[in-house]
């Protein structure tokens, strides 16, 4: 199993994912960096945190070989947001009624 399907996986378990994106940047000539982008089911705390609790499960399944941030699409007012939001297909979209 690849990283993605891990993480695809560890999102429809924890329930508050609706989509992932995700890009490898390298910023400012600085090692690559693999940004995960999720929109969340709901804003609340529990929500918030269970998509880190998901993503660090499936880092533990299956390691990958940079460091990854989490950033969540919905909340975040940021330039790498925007585009993963624009330009970025999903890899993981949580089905309707799940």
């Amino acid at each position: 199993m690849d990283f993605l399907s891990a993480a695809g996986a560890e999102f429809e378990a924890a329930g508050t994912v609706l989509t992932a994106r995700r890009a490898l940047a390298s910023i400012e000539g600085d090692p690559p960096v693999l940004f995960v982008g999720v929109q969340l089911a709901s804003w609340e705390e529990s929500a918030r945190s269970a998509p880190m609790e998901a993503l660090g499960r499936a880092l533990g399944a299956v390691p990958v070989p940079w460091p990854v941030n989490l950033v969540l699409l919905d909340i975040a007012q940021d330039p790498v947001g925007d585009w993963m939001l624009e330009k970025v297909r999903p890899f993981y979209r949580r089905e309707h009624g799940a």
